[in-house]
């Protein structure tokens, strides 16, 4: 079981297994779902190989805990989405995991 607490994420028992790879999954669901949204804020088109049952999870309880989408998560992703873009325009692609 997952707890949010002030935007933070906590685990309900120290026995429960979690890991970086779950909270990437978690943006990850994040990317996955804006992607297919009508006007999305950003794009990511292979956020959906990189989406896990443990970062859906993890989604499912932040919008829980946000009584809707979380939207300040959209907005970190956009501005470190822009950060890398404008710094770093000569990559053709950059893997940021977290």
């Amino acid at each position: 079981m997952v707890d949010f607490h002030h935007g933070c994420v906590y685990y309900a028992s120290p026995n429960e297994e979690r890991s970086e790879i779950d909270t990437a999954s978690w943006i990850a669901a994040i990317r996955e779902r804006e992607y297919g949204k009508q006007a999305p804020l950003f794009v990511d088109a292979y956020a959906k190989y990189f989406t896990s049952e443990g970062g859906s999870a993890i989604l499912r309880g932040s919008d829980r805990e946000a009584a809707s989408e979380n939207k300040a998560l959209l907005v970190r992703i956009k501005y470190f989405d822009d950060f890398v873009e404008e710094r770093a325009p000569k990559y053709h692609q950059i893997v940021s995991i977290g």
